[in-house]
């Protein structure tokens, strides 16, 4: 691991954020994947008790999602093994091998792109790890898949050229994690080679985003938690620190205000990566030249989230609210994203 101040003070956030909510009864930190998170600040703990206790936690953890949790899983015996026991390190890869069927299911079609990553993650490097040739071969043909269509899909006039959850301060995280695991810990050099090239992009993206007068990043955004959207802190802001961009402000009380326990937990898992930011994305990030403008075009399925909605029973009483899903919150299809900035501010939109 990184062992700069930057990634122990993210270390250090994901602690005190695991320590509020771990149960010793249950043997969890909230879930499986934010205990493995917990586990991972423990095992750097100056304190011989605490590295026990994460070794325990992960000889028993299971993982149970298929994208997330398993991608983890492989970067602590990646980048962690050496502060492991023989019985957690066992364990992990028992794990994620039961978890490839899972990861298998999850792919990508113009929505959500963290979990799928995610999951191509978990079949490129976990494949490698259980000797499953499968899920490698699998994993690389979904990626592949994945930048072909957010670099070339085209319409009579448009052509796709940002990713469908695009400039999410929350996922955009998670989304540069899963591909520097990739770039780092693929058997394949192709393999590598793709989640290298799909990194460094993502790093320019989220660089041509940060205003770097406010250290914040402009619209418009994807979807993104409260906390991360109003400025001050973001995980994405972490990952940032993590990969030499800083020093940044960070407020990361935000999280606490807003009841958001996994985005402090997260950062030992940003802390543990090595990432690949490419020079150019470090003077894009600091030095763009102002006033500063760019439009994107993103296509997105319609995007479902759970609301409540009156019902008119024609009843003079009031009545319980039904349980529906609205399309309009994201109607899906193109979308024109816009992006301006000058030296006091920075407006986003999205068309």
């Amino acid at each position: 691991m990184n062992q700069s101040r930057e990634a122990q003070w993210l270390i250090r956030l994901s602690r005190e954020g695991g320590d509020e909510h771990f149960k010793a009864s249950s043997g969890l930190c909230l879930g499986t994947r934010d205990t493995c998170w917990y586990a991972i600040a423990l095992l750097f703990s100056d304190n011989p008790a605490d590295r026990a206790l994460g070794n325990r936690l992960l000889s028993t953890v299971p993982s149970e999602d298929g994208t997330h949790t398993p991608a983890t899983m492989i970067a602590i015996l990646k980048f962690a093994g050496d502060r492991l026991d023989e019985r957690a390190a066992s364990w992990l890869r028992l794990q994620i091998a039961q978890e490839l069927p899972h990861a298998a299911e999850t792919e990508w079609r113009d929505g959500n792109v963290n979990h799928p990553l995610g999951a191509y993650c978990a079949l490129i490097c976990g494949g490698g790890l259980s000797g499953e040739d499968w899920a490698p071969e699998l994993g690389v043909r979904r990626l592949r898949r994945f930048r072909d269509r957010i670099g070339n899909h085209r319409s009579v006039r448009l052509r796709q050229a940002e990713m469908s959850e695009y400039n999410s301060l929350t996922y955009s995280a998670l989304d540069l994690c899963f591909l520097a695991i990739i770039a780092e810990c693929a058997e394949d050099d192709a393999a590598r080679r793709l989640g290298l090239q799909l990194e460094q992009g993502l790093w320019i993206d989220a660089a041509m985003h940060f205003h770097a007068p406010s250290q914040q990043f402009a619209g418009p955004h994807s979807r993104s938690y409260m906390e991360d959207s109003l400025g001050g802190f973001s995980v994405l802001h972490g990952v940032f620190l993590a990969a030499g961009f800083g020093p940044l402000f960070m407020a990361p009380e935000l999280s606490v205000r807003f009841e958001h326990p996994s985005n402090l937990i997260q950062n030992s898992l940003t802390a543990l990566i090595p990432f690949h930011p490419p020079e150019e994305a470090l003077a894009i990030a600091w030095k763009k030249p102002f006033p500063y403008t760019f439009r994107k075009i993103t296509f997105a399925e319609s995007y479902q989230e759970n609301s409540r909605r009156g019902r008119n029973t024609g009843s003079a009483l009031p009545q319980p609210d039904a349980f529906a899903f609205d399309e309009e919150v994201y109607p899906g299809g193109w979308t024109d994203l816009t992006t301006h900035m000058t030296s006091e501010y920075a407006l986003g939109s999205a068309a």
